[in-house]
């Protein structure tokens, strides 16, 4: 039975071999040996046969042994014979390839069994020499808690952390935010700044119409900005003499310059001053979308003589009153090549004759150049910068660029400025118009 579950080469297999050979050898030696007998002789004739009929079985199960080792042989030839005199197919080659790994796999299974029994034992030996130096006692009162301090200290670290993370935030934004950070960082006066809103500059209506917000919001707190800009800059075109001309321009794209141009123009249009807005940015023109108007030959078409100057201007009607305009153009030119003539000078000068307030749309400052050949030519320079946009590096180099054309006047107008979010939601900043007039019950009676 043990050798049906375990091979020949187990310990407990050849444990038995031992045990069976020592009994047999003991039966041997006692079978062999007469001085071993009783010395009486009533029982020597019984010892005698029982000692051959000991010898008698010790030779059938020593002949048991050659006839299945006999039996075991023949077997084996049989096969040998067989796989000599026939070819072993496919499935044979198969089976016994099959069955030396049954064998192998018996053979790790067993060597496995056999590191896990050690294992134990090691495992068993250590568990022994633990000892107790001292037994647990169960205590006297529970431990106190201390729920409130824990709940105290978090809040404390969550406040440090908090605050941690807002000086961190800050000190990695770059950008402006509020009207004292222009002033404060560029060292440029603040003309005026427009709210972020649904009509906020920057921020193009699908519908032409709508991005005229003195037309179409005209009581929104968007428009009411646009006319404390336009009031900023009346008063600072006042400070000189024929002081006429503005320049709109930004640090880079995305700011917005377009938009305050054409609503700035629209303000002093309203204003009862005659006012023409000139779209200088020969690349990404945008006065006819926002104005709704269809794209016309302009400045870029003059420049290249191609048109006389009669068919420059166009004019909008706002509201009774006429706005004029001269459209980028739809010629590709480059601005730089053809404004060395005095083409532009002579086209300002004109306009500075017929006109109020001249407002021109030029490109950004940083990535195009054609903003400092206009500088000589203006008198104001209106930087329109995105709040939480613009970086601090931009602008001081917008500002840069600019005075390299000439020691020319700088306002700051700042746009998309998030009132509730940096002065919080109480601030003054929004108008107080909002809403419809509160009726409240007359305390004196008129005569």
């Amino acid at each position: 039975s043990q050798k049906a579950l375990f091979t020949e080469k187990h310990p407990k297999i050849q444990g038995l071999n031992r045990e069976i050979e020592t009994t047999m050898t003991e039966l041997r030696s006692l079978a062999g040996n007469p001085t071993n007998l009783a010395v009486n002789d009533t029982t020597e004739v019984a010892m005698l046969w029982h000692d051959l009929y000991v010898e008698k079985l010790l030779n059938e199960v020593e002949l048991n042994t050659i006839k299945m080792k006999e039996q075991g042989l023949q077997a084996l030839a049989g096969e040998y014979r067989r796989r000599l005199l026939s070819a072993t197919s496919d499935e044979e080659q198969q089976l016994l390839k099959l069955e030396r790994e049954v064998e192998a796999a018996q053979d790790a299974y067993q060597g496995m069994l056999r590191t896990n029994e050690k294992v134990q034992g090691l495992e068993a030996n250590k568990a022994l020499n633990v000892n107790i130096i001292e037994p647990a006692e169960r205590p006297i009162r529970p431990l106190p808690r201390r729920r409130p301090l824990k709940i105290f200290m978090g809040l404390i670290l969550g406040l440090m952390i908090g605050v941690g993370f807002a000086y961190l935030r800050e000190a990695l934004d770059r950008t402006l935010k509020t009207p004292e950070d222009v002033e404060k960082k560029l060292g440029v006066p603040v003309a005026g700044y427009v709210i972020a809103s649904s009509e906020a500059a920057g921020k193009r209506s699908p519908k032409p119409e709508q991005n005229v917000l003195q037309l179409s919001a005209p009581s929104s707190d968007v428009a009411e900005n646009f006319r404390a800009l336009r009031t900023a800059i009346d008063f600072a075109l006042a400070e000189g003499e024929n002081r006429k001309t503005i320049m709109v321009t930004s640090p880079g794209p995305g700011d917005g310059k377009s938009t305050i141009a054409m609503n700035l123009a629209s303000s002093f249009t309203l204003f009862g001053k005659k006012t023409i807005l000139l779209d200088a940015d020969l690349y990404h023109p945008s006065s006819h979308t926002l104005l709704g108007i269809e794209e016309n030959v302009g400045l870029s078409n003059w420049l290249a003589d191609e048109i006389s100057p009669t068919r420059l201007q166009n004019s909008v009607r706002m509201n009774g009153s006429a706005m004029d305009i001269i459209q980028a153009g739809t010629k590709q030119i480059n601005f730089q090549k053809l404004s060395i003539n005095a083409k532009m000078a002579t086209l300002l000068q004109e306009l500075r004759e017929n006109y109020d307030v001249i407002i021109i749309d030029a490109p950004p400052v940083v990535p195009i150049s054609d903003p400092i050949l206009l500088t000589p030519h203006v008198d104001l320079v209106l930087l329109a910068l995105q709040s939480g946009h613009t970086e601090i590096e931009a602008a001081q180099k917008a500002i840069n660029l600019v005075q390299r054309g000439g020691k020319k006047e700088i306002l700051a107008v700042l746009n998309k400025l998030k009132v509730e979010k940096e002065y919080g939601p109480g601030s003054y900043l929004r108008t107080y118009r909002k809403g419809e007039r509160q009726r409240r019950p007359a305390l004196l009676k008129s005569v």
